[in-house]
């Protein structure tokens, strides 16, 4: 059964995700036909569209609207790295995920009563429906995405605070599951299933393992083949199941697990050591070996001052100024890029070659300790990862044949 893998991978960017219908292909591949349900089309067209290839300080390309029927993406790269590209009034329609409409599904094929309706507990928070177990028992059913496992966290919080009987959360992966969390909800008797494991393309749309109450009653990891027949890095709550040349094993969360895992999602692929450990400077008085200021003060609030001028101008455009709302548009996003390139927390200047070096030795003793944990259980698969995982200021898991994983 083919599972979805960049839907939730979508959920996870912090800002969220709007755009064109071919930024929306980009992102979701062969997923889009199950997905395209749930893009709610937006009142303003989008100002910007796709490159044909990523990459550069002018990308995306700027949307220029000479008149209804003449409309084209320009360059905005110096040299110019693509050629302009005429459009009609549908490619620039922009849209973003309906989260409401997308509740409203998972009820239906989760045969639950439909509620869909945001709280306002939580950001990412959704209240999906009640779930009828019986005549007297109904439980509440929610929808938790959030990008983070601190957000995580803080949503099933307010949960429990909010709601002191049973309920049932659902989450696009459990990925993000914290202990605190995972221990929160033990504790309440309330169920956790992932989405990942609930549902699935076919025929170009979404369809459920089963209803509610049979993944709630019987589990939702059996799929035909057993995990011992598979390659399974998956983290249930706060156990790690991992499955390898016919050996399953079951370990107790580590971080580095979490880091060997994010490595053998994208095989082949490098990611930055900062990225993988979320490592920022967190005190101004770090020492001498903090690393060296990507900016200076006076740059930063120069910066800032340029930023509040050019968003005081867009909010003041004419509505049909499209060139010069494209212009600002890209400026802005320029300079927003900048301020959290060169600022870490409280807006201080960020340090260049102390988060990198921290977050290298982090990262590298984090899988070094992951993979000493394994070896106690189970010896191949640690001398694989050994021999398949590069670390330094980049990772990358790079085995010698093709390995399909599981999550």
């Amino acid at each position: 059964m083919k599972r979805l893998k960049r839907l939730w991978r979508a959920f996870e960017e912090p800002f969220g995700i709007r755009g064109v219908r071919t930024h929306w292909r980009r992102i979701l591949g062969d997923e889009f036909a199950a997905v395209s349900p749930f893009l709610r089309r937006l009142r303003d067209p989008s100002d910007t569209y796709p490159c044909p290839r990523l990459g550069g300080d002018g990308c995306p390309r700027r949307v220029v609207v000479h008149g209804p029927e003449d409309i084209v993406a320009v360059c905005q790269c110096v040299p110019k790295a693509c050629d302009t590209l005429k459009l009609q009034p549908a490619d620039i329609v922009e849209y973003e995920f309906d989260w409401k409409r997308f509740c409203e599904a998972l009820c239906e094929l989760l045969h639950v009563v439909p509620v869909a309706e945001p709280l306002s507990l939580h950001k990412g928070l959704w209240q999906v429906g009640s779930w009828a177990v019986n005549a007297t028992d109904h439980r509440p059913v929610f929808l938790v995405a959030t990008a983070t496992r601190t957000s995580f966290d803080a949503a099933v919080g307010a949960l429990l605070i909010a709601h002191q009987t049973t309920f049932v959360v659902l989450s696009p992966t459990l990925r993000f599951s914290g202990g605190s969390a995972i221990e929160g909800l033990r504790r309440r008797g309330a169920t956790l299933l992932s989405l990942e494991d609930i549902l699935h393309p076919e025929g170009g749309k979404l369809v459920a393992a089963g209803t509610l109450s049979q993944l709630a009653g019987s589990g939702t990891r059996s799929e035909g083949a057993t995990e011992a027949e598979e390659n399974v890095f998956r983290r249930e709550q706060d156990v790690w199941a991992i499955s390898f040349a016919g050996k399953t094993v079951r370990l107790k969360h580590l971080a580095g697990l979490g880091y060997v895992a994010e490595l053998l999602r994208a095989p082949g692929k490098e990611i930055d050591a900062i990225t993988l450990t979320g490592y920022s400077v967190t005190d101004a008085a770090a020492g001498p070996n903090a690393g060296i200021d990507l900016a200076d003060e006076t740059a930063i609030r120069q910066v800032k001052s340029e930023l509040d001028q050019r968003r005081t101008e867009l909010a003041r455009l004419a509505p049909n100024d499209w060139v010069r709302k494209g212009d600002l548009t890209s400026e802005i996003e320029k300079l927003e890029d900048y301020l959290r390139d060169v600022q870490g927390l409280q807006g201080r200047s960020r340090k260049a070659a102390g988060d990198i070096q921290r977050a290298r030795s982090a990262a590298t003793h984090a899988v070094k300790r992951a993979i000493d944990r394994i070896e106690r259980d189970h010896g191949p698969l640690a001398e694989h990862l050994r021999h398949s995982i590069r670390t330094g200021n980049t990772l990358l898991y790079l085995p010698s044949e093709p390995i399909e994983w599981r999550f």
